[in-house]
């Protein structure tokens, strides 16, 4: 039997001027790999370990599990994986 390796997902902002790292917040736990398939239309066998793009909608759905703001006019904002120890 194959285990899905325990990861922490992260929003990931990039300033959209330099293109470089400039904001991230670690979007909850509460938040299930489930619902955050269901938002960016992923099948459900995919554990959602590549970058995904957010935009208005999803922004809106995620803002209230992370601890921050979203700023979408100055950063390109990406839900990504990160492998836990």
């Amino acid at each position: 039997m194959t285990s899905v390796p325990k990861v922490s997902r992260w929003i990931r902002g990039f300033d959209k001027r330099t293109e470089s790292l400039a904001v991230q917040h670690r979007l909850s736990p509460e938040f299930p790999l489930e619902r955050l398939q269901e938002l960016f239309g992923i099948p459900a066998h995919n554990p959602m370990f590549d970058v995904y793009p957010i935009g208005p909608t999803e922004a809106r759905v995620l803002a209230p599990y992370i601890d921050g703001e979203l700023e979408l006019g100055n950063y390109s904002y990406y839900v990504e994986a990160d492998a836990e120890e």
